[in-house]
């Protein structure tokens, strides 16, 4: 944190989480330090953590979960309609068809998800979601080149497209939809019904900029013009990674014209953003060396999209002759207790999460038996987690020892 910046400190702060949710380092669902946690860390007032935090819940990064904390927020999901009464009737049936049949609940849970696999094998067409001076058009070639050997057909989609009634309708044609994390919830209000289809697209800065921002001396001097107030923290942000910044930048949104011409008069180097070059054309080039701030797809959702769009060669597994349907053939002991980790035995002794293979008349039972476990498969987070459990029951023994001592 900058406490001489150009920015408040509330804002440095949501700026800092909002570029760790891009970069992917905070993924959905993953819990934020409480607020009286980040303050002594950072050595900040907990009013100014409350507040980065109040409007990172205001643009619909993060929620407030009672009693529990603030975490990052998914994509945003539409409520379940009188439309889908009919839908769910049809699930009740296959489960108790399943039921049955004899499944098991990891059985089903299998069957359901191979079957949504296959209906993403066909996915075809792929809309690159974002604002239109964003670089849409350079996102849109990166992604194409990515998946060139998929014979996919990859086309950008625009917000402001998606705002008129021809851009919906040309919307619906599309089977992935690929979106950055931050607009994931604009996106879904504007898809509607094919937000289900959205893949939110972790970003990193084009490698040329990166370049150019390592290039730069200690103790160069940046100025940041984005294309909106809202963009200055992130860019600075993403600024402070690459480079010490042992002089304080100079930033300025396109909409204040002079505190442009301050920025390109002071700086040493300029930084432009994607959604301002446009507004900077007449002025090109700048008599200051610059570079425009272009986010790629990194290679995480690479993988992600190449993986919906390859088709999968292997199969539902086929059901052991006598044993259970959609498990392999082979039930050894030593062949489950590889392939399965963790397990719970009930009352009677039997491990209900290891399949157990079915008896035929007059055969003995053979129980699979459950796998141990080993030091390496506990959670690396389990250590932190005791220590903190430790230092809250000594608090609370403290705390229960004072009241007796000072009633």
């Amino acid at each position: 944190m900058r406490r001489k910046g150009p920015l408040p400190l509330s804002e440095q702060l949501r700026s800092a989480i909002e570029m760790a949710v891009i970069a992917g380092d905070l993924v959905d669902g993953a819990p934020l330090p409480s607020v009286r946690q980040l303050a002594g860390d950072l050595d900040l007032a907990p009013n100014t953590v409350v507040r980065a935090y109040r409007d990172l819940e205001n643009e619909g990064i993060v929620q407030v979960v009672p009693r529990r904390g603030y975490y990052v927020l998914g994509i945003h999901e539409q409520e379940l309609g009188p439309a889908f009464a009919g839908l769910q009737g049809l699930i009740d049936q296959a489960v108790r068809a399943a039921r049955q049949e004899g499944l098991t609940d990891k059985q089903v849970l299998h069957l359901v998800a191979e079957r949504l696999r296959a209906g993403d094998r066909n996915a075809r067409r792929i809309a690159v979601v974002g604002r239109r001076d964003a670089a849409l058009e350079e996102r849109v070639a990166f992604v194409a080149q990515a998946v060139a050997d998929l014979d996919v057909q990859v086309v950008g989609l625009s917000f402001e497209e998606l705002r008129t009634d021809d851009g919906a309708a040309r919307a619906s044609g599309f089977d992935l939809y690929l979106v950055p994390v931050l607009e994931t919830n604009e996106a879904a209000r504007l898809l509607g019904p094919n937000s289900r289809r959205i893949m939110p697209m972790n970003r990193r800065l084009k490698p040329g900029v990166r370049a150019f921002i390592v290039a730069q001396p200690e103790t160069a001097r940046f100025g940041i013009i984005a294309g909106a107030d809202e963009y200055r923290g992130r860019m600075i942000a993403a600024l402070d990674t690459l480079h010490p910044l042992k002089t304080p930048p100079v930033a300025a949104s396109i909409q204040d014209p002079r505190a442009v011409d301050r920025v390109i008069r002071e700086a040493d180097a300029v930084i432009i953003g994607s959604t301002a070059r446009h507004a900077l054309q007449a002025r090109m080039p700048l008599p200051v060396p610059y570079v425009e701030f272009t986010y790629l797809p990194d290679e995480s959702t690479l993988r992600r999209l190449r993986s919906r769009l390859t088709p999968m060669d292997t199969a539902l597994p086929r059901a052991a002759e006598g044993g259970a349907p959609g498990y392999p053939r082979s039930t050894s002991a030593g062949s489950a207790a590889n392939t399965i980790r963790g397990g719970h035995r009930d009352r009677s002794g039997v491990d209900r999460r290891v399949p157990q293979p079915q008896r035929r008349a007059g055969e003995p039972h053979r129980e699979i038996p459950r796998p141990r476990w080993s030091s390496s498969s506990r959670s690396r987070s389990e250590p932190a987690l005791m220590g903190r459990i430790g230092r809250a029951s000594s608090l609370r023994s403290a705390s229960a020892s004072r009241s007796r001592r000072f009633p």
